[in-house]
């Protein structure tokens, strides 16, 4: 049997809980580079997971709120309607496929990373542009990384499962709308702020970028702790990794 936890006005508990849970798989598709290339790393000085996961929980957290900005936004609207069923599977949309994205992002870069020993940045779209029979490569390349594509499966059902054991209360627990939209446009601009510290990586002057990752960890190991999809958005119309670092 199926169990549910229920939380009265639980939007924005649901909210947390999911990122929270989105992060953790995140950050396990992240360190599936290590898991699946840690022969092309020298040994003697690659730390533990642990210690990975940790050094890259900053950019993780970055590229989860980057990634989830449209959900957080669209499901801490303080209008009531945000309560109505409908409305919480269009911004439930978001969140799966914003982080499905995220996922594959990482688990593609696992794949690929032999062949160009680097994180994958915004160059790489332009690759794929250039390749124009990239559509009949990819029954190959399903073919070849199969294991890959089980681990992205793997790991989006595991984000699915787990986010959804928590179900909204469907009453309004308000005195008017009034108060509905006060005390949720407050929560709704305390999200905006975590979500700029967290985006940023810190309150330090500066937001974080791929620098800072070689100044936390030897240089060719930074790719351990660094995540695609932050890769891929901080270098837009910037040089490539190799360049930056």
């Amino acid at each position: 049997m199926k169990i549910k936890l229920v939380w009265k006005n639980g939007t924005h508990i649901i909210v947390a809980y999911r990122l929270f849970i989105a992060l953790i798989i995140f950050s396990l598709s992240r360190l599936c580079l290590y898991w699946f290339q840690h022969d092309l790393f020298p040994a003697q000085y690659i730390p533990s997971p642990f210690t990975l996961w940790r050094l890259g929980l900053r950019f993780d957290i970055s590229a989860v709120l980057m990634l989830n900005l449209p959900y957080i936004f669209l499901a801490t609207l303080p209008f009531p309607f945000r309560n109505h069923k409908y409305y919480r599977n269009f911004t439930s949309f978001f969140f799966y496929f914003a982080n499905f994205i995220g996922i594959l992002l990482n688990i593609i870069d696992s794949a690929y990373f032999p062949f160009n020993l680097k994180r994958l940045t915004w160059d790489f779209t332009g690759f794929l542009k250039a390749t124009n029979n990239f559509g009949l490569l990819i029954p190959k390349l399903i073919a070849d990384f199969w294991i890959y594509l089980l681990v992205v499966f793997v790991l989006f059902l595991i984000l699915v499962l787990f986010t959804t054991r928590l179900s909204y209360d469907r009453k309004l627990f308000y005195q008017s709308k009034w108060t509905f939209f006060g005390w949720n446009l407050f929560l709704m601009i305390i999200w905006a702020g975590m979500a700029i510290v967290g985006i940023r990586g810190g309150l330090q002057r500066r937001p974080i970028t791929l620098v800072n990752a070689a100044e936390m960890i030897s240089p060719e190991l930074d790719a351990l702790i660094l995540n695609s999809p932050f890769t891929i958005i901080k270098t837009y119309g910037k040089p490539s990794l190799k360049e930056v670092v």
